[in-house]
């Protein structure tokens, strides 16, 4: 009778062969593909952010759904490439095709039975829930309906949606190590045409280098960032001397590229969350992690102080007349000037152009590179209550992973990993990150699915 019960209670496709099932869900993609080709040459361009999405998708689906995960992280840069490449004019479609992908991996592992939805809600989850209810009540009070609608698009198809369905891996924290993992393979593919665009273009060594033309500079800096703290966890998680030797290389090219695009912020948080992973998480012994810690160090400055990039005169032009400090000077002065003028609620959502002196809203400025003050101005005091909890959060429930015996060994490394992204975002969002970025909810919606695999108990 246990072996009728079993086989009843089995997923109803338990019992399909995986392999036969991936070849048929990439043979229907790759049709969706060729139809939006098709499509496109009907209707027009804009179909085309369409074609890059579903053909990497049925790729995924063909080698490894897990891959997903990983095209998600790294695919601002990889849609970006493509969107380049075929000469888009919009950038903010690299959005829909990254969560496309994300979209797609989950839709097949709920299909094979190796994700399920949490049982019950935990305190990242109630942080972001409540951050989003306070965003989404504050939308309507906008002087400002576009910058207003585009942060609610990005906010909802980026940050919300993913955190969702990262949630949904809580079967198996090994399907998010392994696509995190394979973030450092399809990272690749952004540092090689990065170089190549740079020796190919022939531009100089003292001038910003924009890699990808359809994301921005700090974006891709910060991509690349996060992506090379992924290799540092991972070269610490594999016995492969050919893997450690790919992944030394991997960010090696990963810190130049950081150097070569000129973001401070991120060059700066990359630095910090290295160190702070090697000093705190490597499980080397007290010697090998001031040693490495100090070659690390020397790694990343090498390159700087060689004069790669614009990165030194940036450090050394902090000056009021540097057009790109003196704009964030300027937002957070006049965010100051207007720090009483709504305390409850604040301006609105995406309507902090509204407190900036004219130069500033002529100059197309919609945030202010704080995430401090973009949230206290824009959703006042409630917003510094989601500020807190944001941060707060995947904190107490990295604690509480790490306190717990039940939680193998390999998926507390993981949760390492996944603190040292929350203190690299929060480290650059104190010159950068916005709310609605989607690196911001990464880490915590990976933190959700690993806790509620053991602990269902709401908090």
């Amino acid at each position: 009778m246990g072996s009728v019960d079993t086989a009843v209670n089995e997923h109803p496709l338990a019992n399909v062969a995986e392999a036969p099932l991936k070849r048929v869900l990439g043979l229907l993609i790759v049709m969706v593909a060729l139809g939006s080709i098709w499509g496109a040459e009907l209707m027009g361009e804009y179909l085309l952010v369409a074609i890059p999405a579903v053909i990497l998708c049925g790729i995924v689906f063909v080698i490894k759904p897990e891959m997903g995960i990983g095209l998600f992280i790294s695919g601002i840069s990889i849609f970006g490439i493509i969107l380049t490449v075929i000469d888009f004019e919009k950038p903010i479609l690299v959005y829909p095709a990254m969560t496309a992908a994300l979209a797609f991996t989950t839709a097949f592992l709920i299909l094979s039975g190796k994700a399920k939805i949490p049982e019950k809600s935990n305190l990242i989850i109630f942080s972001v829930g409540y951050f989003a209810i306070v965003f989404f009540m504050n939308v309507f009070r906008t002087d400002f309906a576009y910058h207003t609608s585009v942060k609610a698009f990005v906010l909802v198809v980026t940050c919300l949606l993913p955190f969702i369905m990262l949630n949904l891996y809580s079967g198996e924290p090994k399907l998010l190590i392994d696509g995190f993992k394979s973030t450092v393979y399809l990272g690749s593919l952004p540092i090689l045409y990065s170089f190549a665009n740079y020796f190919l273009g022939g531009m100089g060594n003292l001038m910003r280098f924009a890699p990808i033309e359809m994301v921005n500079l700090n974006t891709v800096a910060r991509n690349t960032g996060l992506v090379a703290l992924t290799a540092v966890w991972y070269f610490f998680e594999s016995k492969s001397k050919a893997t450690r030797l790919y992944l030394s290389l991997f960010f090696i090219t990963s810190v130049v590229l950081v150097v070569l695009t000129g973001s401070r912020a991120s060059f700066l948080a990359l630095f910090g969350a290295v160190v702070m992973f090697v000093v705190l998480f490597s499980g080397m012994s007290l010697t090998k992690r001031i040693t490495v810690g100090l070659m690390i160090v020397i790694l990343i400055a090498t390159p700087l102080y060689l004069g790669f990039g614009s990165l030194i005169s940036r450090f050394k032009n902090l000056q009021y007349v540097d057009l790109s400090t003196a704009g964030r000077v300027g937002m957070w002065l006049a965010a100051w000037e207007h720090r009483f003028d709504n305390i409850l609620i604040g301006v609105g959502t995406g309507n902090f152009a509204s407190i900036l002196p004219a130069w500033a809203v002529g100059a197309g400025l919609r945030f202010p590179h704080n995430l401090f003050i973009e949230f206290y101005i824009e959703w006042g005091l409630f917003g510094l209550v989601a500020f807190v909890l944001l941060f707060l959060s995947p904190v107490i429930i990295w604690l509480r992973i790490r306190r717990k015996k039940e939680y193998p060994p390999e998926t507390v490394r993981f949760a390492n990993l996944l603190i040292t992204f929350v203190a690299f975002m929060f480290v650059n969002s104190l010159a950068d990150v916005t709310a609605s970025d989607p690196f911001l909810y990464l880490p915590l919606g990976a933190l959700c699915a690993i806790y509620s695999q053991k602990d269902k108990k709401c908090i």
